[in-house]
C-alpha cells in the first residue's frame, strides 16, 4: 500500500501537465481512502497504466530554448 501511496504522490506532482487527472487516478484515490476493501481491479490496473503512460509520453517538462 505504500508503494502506492508513494505512486500517486510521485503522480500528483505532474497532475497538471495529465488532462483528466482526478478521473483517471480515482479507482487508485478510492483504494487508499481509510476503511476501504482493498481489491484490486481492473479499473485500478486501467488507472495505474493510464497515469504511466500519461508521465512516460514525450517531455512533461521541458527546457526553454533561448
Amino acid at each position: 500500500m505504500s508503494e502506492l501511496r508513494q505512486f500517486l504522490g510521485l503522480a500528483s506532482y505532474y497532475q497538471k501537465f495529465v488532462n483528466g487527472f482526478a478521473s483517471i487516478a480515482a479507482p487508485i484515490h478510492q483504494l487508499l481512502e481509510r476503511d476501504a476493501e482493498w481489491k484490486w481491479t481492473e479499473d485500478c490496473q486501467a488507472a495505474f497504466d493510464a497515469l504511466k503512460h500519461q508521465l512516460t509520453l514525450g517531455p512533461i517538462l521541458t527546457h526553454l530554448d533561448i
